[in-house]
């Protein structure tokens, strides 16, 4: 487009100084012209966004797995979809195998094949695709699970061997494993139907903790399962448990749990104690996945919540977020680490004044990125084994971190107080300032944030 020049002159008279003035302001309406007026956002607008979801990243660090959800104002409804995209650049595509409204989707550690939830053949079930990393091209669905009570908070195993995930069953029904599957299965089908069918609706509770948020709990429990890739074989990891694990947490969410690096052990949340309204002590167990026999082992120490382990890379260590004060919903959360070795359990950052809202490993398992509030923002940060804490970016609000395996960026959602969630890479070069840092990946809602007037 053709820059507009405009050259004014000095009148000599003030007739001609008048109709400087006229010419100047009808040309007005031609600069005007060149650059759409911006306006106010209006509610329209703010449903018009679309609305970032889970996010999972490649374990060769290119691809960027993610889900966007839009609404539909007029059939006030809200879809869901899987989309694809390389984190060196490139436009998303959405993931083949994929439909609206499945989501879940996770990368197997082999690069060979991607997870998925999906409810098209009727409850939400744990879905395979075959991936070629190459093209990031998915192909071959198929369906892994077949449960009456449905799937959830699928993760893989480092072996990309066997998925662990929830779900909701019956804890009074016989246990759902690979040698009776049927027995078990078909009780937790039996009284969903039963209660389906009864021409009572109202429900009588003795108990608290009979509602979460916007539904019941109910008479069934959220337990952890694990099942094989290969043959679909199953088993609960915690069966006849009367408890939800993981626990219902305000802040929380996935399976709370994680495997170790040799897929050998399972670490997870659980709330023992036998009255869960006044008790906030959520505990860290391990459960060694290669003896059917065994038994969980607690390892966390402290009083108050506990809450998503995670193990080192290497093996050598299992952190968390922890709380120190046995009935204080609110008490800080610091993060804990635990030698496996040793068995010890120490508060990495005693010092550190905020919470620990999340963390996730570096690659070496010599350091951890975590997030945590203050004055309005949740920056980067990231701290030593030895707890020397330093920021990697201050700008916004951090979530749901993803370091990439050659250690050079942290994945990441980012939002600000100007423009809603989208994923960023976070350099960890340590000669770049925090506020240089980060490089966005995803541009969901660039077109509309364009036309706002925002103050």
């Amino acid at each position: 487009m053709r820059k507009l020049s405009l050259r004014f002159w000095v009148p000599q008279t003030l007739r001609h100084w008048a109709t400087g003035i006229a010419i100047a302001f009808a040309l007005i309406p031609l600069c005007s012209a060149q650059a759409p007026q911006k306006r106010p956002m209006t509610f329209v607008d703010m449903m018009h966004m679309k609305r970032l979801g889970a996010t999972a990243v490649s374990p060769d660090g290119k691809w960027l797995a993610y889900s966007v959800t839009t609404v539909d104002l007029a059939k006030n409804t809200k879809t869901s979809e899987m989309w694809l995209q390389a984190i060196a650049g490139g436009e998303p595509f959405r993931i083949a195998v994929a439909r609206p409204g499945d989501g879940g989707v996770e990368f197997a550690p082999d690069n060979k094949r991607i997870l998925f939830l999906s409810g098209r053949e009727g409850g939400q079930q744990i879905w395979l695709a075959d991936f070629d990393p190459a093209t990031g091209a998915t192909s071959n669905p198929r369906k892994l699970t077949a449960l009456a009570t449905e799937a959830d908070n699928a993760r893989w195993s480092p072996d990309s061997k066997s998925i662990v995930f929830t779900s909701n069953v019956y804890p009074d029904c016989a246990p759902i494993t690979t040698a009776d599957f049927s027995t078990g299965n078909q009780c937790n089908a039996d009284r969903d139907k039963a209660r389906a069918e009864s021409k009572v609706k109202a429900r009588i509770f003795t108990h608290l903790l009979y509602r979460h948020w916007d539904h019941f709990t109910g008479d069934t429990r959220s337990h952890l399962f694990l099942v094989s890739v290969d043959d679909g074989g199953m088993r609960d990891l915690t069966p006849n448990n009367p408890h939800d694990v993981p626990p219902f947490s305000l802040d929380g969410g996935g399976c709370g749990c994680d495997f170790s690096p040799d897929s050998g052990e399972l670490a997870y949340t659980d709330n023992i104690d036998p009255v869960q309204a006044i008790s906030v002590s959520a505990r860290i167990f391990t459960l060694d996945l290669t003896n059917p026999a065994a038994k969980p082992v607690q390892v966390s120490t402290s009083a108050g919540g506990n809450f998503d382990p995670a193990y080192s890379p290497d093996g050598k260590y299992l952190a968390w977020r922890s709380q120190a004060r046995a009935g204080y919903e609110s008490d800080k959360f610091r993060l804990a680490v635990y030698d496996r070795q040793a068995r010890t359990v120490k508060d990495l950052l005693p010092n550190f004044d905020n919470w620990v809202d999340e963390f996730a490993w570096a690659p070496d398992s010599q350091r951890i990125y975590f997030a945590s509030s203050v004055t309005g923002e949740e920056p980067l940060l990231v701290t030593t084994l030895d707890g020397a804490v330093r920021t990697v970016s201050d700008q916004g609000e951090f979530g749901d971190l993803h370091p990439l395996p050659n250690g050079s960026a942290v994945v990441a959602e980012h939002m600000m107080d100007a423009s809603p969630s989208e994923v960023v890479a976070i350099s960890t070069a340590s000669n770049l300032p925090p506020g240089k840092r980060v490089s966005p990946i995803t541009h969901l809602n660039d077109a509309l944030l364009a036309q706002f007037d925002l103050p």
